[in-house]
């Protein structure tokens, strides 16, 4: 009973604040190699050899540019028939001008229906990179804006395809480093 106590009394209090305060120094020489850490979300790229798919996008970004690889798609969606709408040509006209399109394809896709709209975009950088992800939100802004100025009823704007994936990757990953 005695001894029990007493060795009850000598792991007690003092004990669980070295564990904390040891385990806090752990994590934090841990953490240190984070300081300098810059993601990439480019994996063809990543490989150490050289692999078909890496020189099969070298081919397509040294002959066609490099936002080829992998085009995005931005929908816009109404609750009218978009099939006599001006806004297809405002949208269009209104993403060539935004800073980072290669291109835009001649022709929006209709949705069977009519009220979706469907426009192939192609960047002119690396759709993995920084600056094609940056460019995400930049797509969904300039149609919404083309859109509402073409009198579109209630516009829902997405980007789809690789470059909005990776985006949504990186949001999610920016998220949970902070809250870790």
């Amino acid at each position: 009973g005695e001894r029990r106590d007493r060795l009850l009394l000598r792991v007690g209090p003092a004990r669980p604040r070295r564990v904390v305060a040891g385990s806090l120094v752990a994590l934090a020489v841990m953490s240190l190699g984070l300081i300098s850490y810059s993601e990439s979300f480019d994996f063809v790229s990543g490989f150490r050899v050289h692999t078909e798919s890496e020189r099969g996008q070298e081919l397509v970004r040294d002959g066609f540019g490099p936002g080829e690889v992998a085009p995005s798609t931005v929908l816009l969606s109404s609750q009218g028939d978009l099939r006599s709408s001006p806004a297809l040509g405002e949208v269009a006209d209104r993403l060539r001008a935004t800073s980072g399109v290669a291109r835009v394809g001649d022709q929006a896709q209709l949705s069977a229906d009519g009220r979706t709209a469907a426009f192939r975009v192609v960047l002119d950088t690396n759709p993995y990179g920084t600056v094609a992800l940056d460019a995400v939100p930049m797509l969904r802004q300039a149609t919404l804006r083309a859109a509402d100025r073409a009198g579109v009823a209630a516009p829902s704007v997405l980007v789809a395809g690789e470059s909005a994936q990776t985006a949504d990757t990186r949001a999610a990953l920016d998220r949970d480093l902070k809250v870790i």
